[in-house]
């Protein structure tokens, strides 16, 4: 079932504020409140670097895919544009999990943790039955420990074991637990 597994408060100018844990493990139930923060603003460029465009489209899948192949070629700032678009115009498309879950992988790639697990934390707290769902609390762990918050990354590796024990995240989070022990 859902629960609230924290927020990550944003100052105006996007910067994180204030971070705060879930509920402890072991009790269930917490959802997302309306209104809890869970997209930062987009950053806006602060120097003179060129990405390419995105296509302009109406078509959700066409974004999409063109957003996707952005990412592949390892693009982020474009893919991020592109699936941050997607999330904003087409929020009941079939793949706006997936678009919220490879937005927190652009994030992820680009080592702005924070963001990162914004946009991961989202697609859990939206979408905990979605086959990304195990995958974006592998990746929030991970970026917690990438920020030094150990005890934070614990925290969500093993609401992955507990939530999703035979995924092949939960295997590599199991990985992970062990080297933070």
């Amino acid at each position: 079932p859902p629960r609230n597994l924290g927020a990550i408060i944003l100052n105006s100018d996007g910067s994180v504020k204030d971070v705060t844990l879930g509920e402890p493990m072991g009790l269930r139930g917490g959802v997302a409140q309306p209104g809890m923060e869970m997209q930062a603003p987009a950053s806006p460029a602060t120097d003179e670097t060129t990405v390419a465009a995105l296509p302009e489209t109406a078509n959700p899948e066409e974004l999409y895919g063109n957003s996707y192949e952005f990412i592949l070629s390892g693009d982020y700032a474009t893919a991020e544009a592109g699936f941050r678009r997607h999330v904003e115009q087409f929020p009941a498309d079939p793949r706006t999990a997936d678009a919220r879950y490879w937005l927190g992988e652009t994030y992820y790639h680009e080592g702005d943790d924070a963001q990162a697990i914004v946009a991961f934390k989202a697609v859990y707290q939206q979408y905990p039955r979605h086959p990304k769902a195990a995958a974006a609390l592998l990746k929030i762990g991970y970026a917690y420990q990438r920020l030094g918050d150990a005890a934070n990354a614990r925290f969500y590796l093993q609401a992955l074991v507990q939530d999703h024990p035979d995924s092949e995240p939960a295997a590599l989070a199991r990985k992970r637990l062990e080297s933070l022990r």
